[in-house]
């Protein structure tokens, strides 16, 4: 078993729209499991941070969470 974790930072890009946003640092971390030689189990979560400013400047922290579950085959 092998774990992992580091930081991101988000490029958000908005068009179109009244609000700006611009990035922040976030969280991900996870794990593999080596199953077979070939075959192994992975999970990831990703934590994105993001800020939203209106046209009035109220600024607002915006938090996006995904967790990922895949396997993999080598060859």
């Amino acid at each position: 078993m092998n774990g992992f974790a580091g930081l991101n930072i988000s490029i958000p890009s908005v068009s179109n729209s009244p609000f700006s946003m611009s990035g922040d640092i976030g969280f991900q971390g996870g794990a593999n499991y080596q199953i077979l030689p070939q075959i192994a189990l992975e999970g990831l979560i990703k934590i994105t941070n993001m800020n939203l400013k209106n046209n009035i400047g109220e600024t607002t922290d915006v938090s996006l969470a995904g967790l990922e579950v895949r396997g993999r085959y080598s060859f």
